[in-house]
């Protein structure tokens, strides 16, 4: 991944999180929601585990993307509030 780009940032206090709008450029494939994560994280200063990536649109033909996320502030409010399948999707499974 190329870049970063924080588009719109906005406070939801009632929810204790934030609505994060970004751009990614990037080279070949679009990149993974873990690698959007970890620099979502080190971009907000944030731990990237209370991040939920809910959208990754890649423009036709770019090597650009428009991510929606959202930041919690806590686990417990992400848990209740985040649908299952957006909290774990992007998370690798453990090998047994």
């Amino acid at each position: 991944m190329k870049e970063l780009k924080i588009l719109l940032e906005t406070g939801q206090p009632l929810f204790s999180r934030k609505s994060v709008k970004a751009k990614v450029l990037f080279e070949g494939a679009t990149p993974s929601r873990e690698v959007i994560k970890e620099a979502l994280a080190k971009s907000l200063k944030a731990d990237a585990s209370l991040i939920s990536v809910s959208k990754i649109e890649t423009l036709y033909g770019q090597n650009e993307a428009i991510v929606l996320c959202r930041v919690y502030s806590d686990a417990e409010v992400m848990k209740t509030i985040e649908p299952d399948y957006l909290v774990t999707r992007g998370i690798k499974k453990k090998e047994e």
